[in-house]
C-alpha cells in the first residue's frame, strides 16, 4: 500500500499538477524538477524510519548480508544510485520547463515595438486612451484591426456612427519615435494598420503625395500663364490700337529687348528712348510708372504708384523734372532702372523709386526667376497716352528686360 501511495504521489501527482497549472504560475515551472525530487527524498527518509522498512532491513542482513557481508552494503548503494538519476530524467520528462522558460524569456526580453501613446477616435469628444490594450497585444509586430472597437480591443464603440481616427505614437528597437494615423473605413471595407510601418511603403507613399503636390502646382502655374498670356495680349492690342494715333515713337519697339549699357562702376542701366518724329517740339512730355505685376517680393518695395522717370543719367545729381521738351526729329533717353551685384550677392535694382530723396531707401532686390510687368504712361501737351509695357526677368546673376507692348 505503502508503495502504491508513493507511486501515485511521485509520478501521478506532478503530472496533473504540472498540467492544470498551464499558463498559470509561470515563474515556479523551471523548478517543479527539483522540488518533486526533494520530495522524493523526503519519501525516502521517512520509509526508512517505519517498522517495515527496519524489518526488511533486518531481513536483508541476517540473509544475504551473513552470506555476503560485502555485497549487502554493495547493492543498495547500486540500486540507489541507479534509482535516483532515473527519477531524476523521469520529472525531467514529466515536468518539461520549455513553455514557461520561453514565457519567462519573453517576458524579461523587452518587446522591440513599444507603444508610447494611442487614442481613438483622435480629435472626438469621445477619445479615450487605447495605450495599454495596444501594448498589451505587442510582440515585435502589431496588427490592429481600425474599426469601430479596433478589432475587439475595446468593449464599446466610443463614438457611434462616427469615422473616427486612430492616432499612435511608437518606437521600434531604439528611440526614435514615430507617429501614425489611420482613419476608420466605410461599412464593408477593411483597414489595418501594421506596426512598425514598413519604411520603403512610407517613402514610396510620400514620393506619390509630393509627385501628387507638383504636379497640380504646375498645373495652376500653367493655368496662370494662359491668364497672364491672354492678358497681355489684350493689354497689347490695346496699346497698338492707341500707338496708331501717337506721334512720339517709343523706342526700343515691341518684342524688342531694350539695349543695355555698363558702365565702369558696374551698374548696368536699362533705358526707353523717346523719338519726336513731328516738325515741330513736343511740349510737356512725362513718363510715369503706373504699375508693376505682380509686386516685388523685396518688402522695401513701397509701391506707391506712380513714379515719375527720370531723364538717363550717370553721375551727379538726378534731373528732377516731371516734364520735359524734345525738339523736332530728336530724341531723349530716359532711365527705367538699373542694376548691381552687392556684396552679398545679391542683384539690387534702383531708378524705380524716385520718391525717395536717398538712393539707399529706394533700392531693393530682384529674386531669382522673379519677374515683373512694368505698366508705363507716356503723355505730351499734343498728343494721347501711349501705354508700353516691359518685362524683367532674373535668370542667375543676369537680369534681362525687353519692350511687350
Amino acid at each position: 500500500m505503502f508503495l502504491f501511495i508513493s507511486i501515485v504521489s511521485l509520478v501521478v501527482v506532478p503530472l496533473l499538477i504540472n498540467k492544470t497549472t498551464e499558463r498559470h504560475f509561470d515563474w515556479v515551472k523551471p523548478y517543479l524538477r527539483q522540488a518533486w525530487c526533494a520530495v522524493a527524498l523526503a519519501y525516502v527518509m521517512y520509509f526508512l524510519t517505519t517498522e517495515t522498512a527496519k524489518q526488511l532491513l533486518m531481513s536483508w542482513r541476517n540473509g544475504f548480508g551473513n552470506a555476503h557481508p560485502v555485497l549487502a552494503f554493495v547493492v543498495p548503494a547500486i540500486v540507489g544510485a541507479m534509482v535516483a538519476p532515473a527519477y531524476w530524467w523521469l520529472m525531467g520528462k514529466l515536468l518539461s520547463s520549455d513553455s514557461g522558460t520561453a514565457k519567462l524569456k519573453g517576458k524579461s526580453t523587452s518587446p522591440k515595438l513599444v507603444i508610447h501613446r494611442a487614442v481613438y477616435p483622435a480629435g472626438l469628444p469621445t477619445e479615450v486612451l487605447v495605450t495599454d490594450q495596444l501594448q498589451n497585444a505587442v510582440r515585435d509586430a502589431l496588427v490592429v484591426i481600425v474599426d469601430s472597437t479596433l478589432g475587439g480591443l475595446l468593449t464599446r464603440d466610443p463614438a457611434f456612427n462616427v469615422r473616427k481616427r486612430l492616432d499612435v505614437d511608437y518606437s521600434y528597437g531604439s528611440d526614435t519615435l514615430f507617429h501614425v494615423s489611420r482613419t476608420e473605413r466605410p461599412p464593408g471595407e477593411i483597414c489595418r494598420l501594421l506596426l512598425p510601418e514598413d519604411s520603403e511603403v512610407q517613402r514610396l507613399t510620400d514620393e506619390v503625395t509630393s509627385t501628387k503636390q507638383k504636379t497640380a502646382d504646375q498645373i495652376a502655374l500653367t493655368k496662370q500663364l494662359e491668364v497672364d498670356l491672354f492678358r497681355c495680349r489684350q493689354i497689347r492690342d490695346g496699346a497698338l490700337a492707341e500707338l496708331r494715333t501717337a506721334t512720339l515713337e517709343i523706342r526700343p519697339l515691341p518684342s524688342e529687348g531694350l539695349q543695355s549699357f555698363r558702365e565702369p562702376r558696374g551698374y548696368t542701366h536699362y533705358r526707353m528712348e523717346i523719338y519726336n518724329s513731328e516738325t515741330e517740339t513736343a511740349h510737356n512730355v512725362q513718363v510715369k510708372l503706373v504699375g508693376i505685376e505682380p509686386t516685388p517680393i523685396c518688402q522695401q518695395f513701397c509701391a506707391d504708384f506712380p513714379y515719375v522717370v527720370r531723364l538717363a543719367h550717370l553721375e551727379g545729381e538726378t534731373d528732377a523734372s516731371v516734364s520735359h521738351d524734345i525738339n523736332a526729329g530728336t530724341s531723349q533717353s530716359f532711365e527705367l532702372l538699373f542694376s548691381w551685384e552687392s556684396s552679398d550677392h545679391r542683384i539690387m535694382v534702383d531708378g524705380i523709386d524716385t520718391k525717395h530723396a536717398l538712393s539707399r531707401d529706394a533700392r531693393f532686390s530682384i529674386e531669382d526667376k522673379e519677374c515683373w510687368h512694368l505698366n508705363y504712361e507716356v503723355s505730351s501737351s499734343w498728343n494721347g497716352i501711349q501705354r508700353p509695357i516691359f518685362f524683367v526677368r532674373r535668370e542667375g546673376e543676369s537680369l534681362f528686360m525687353s519692350r511687350l507692348v
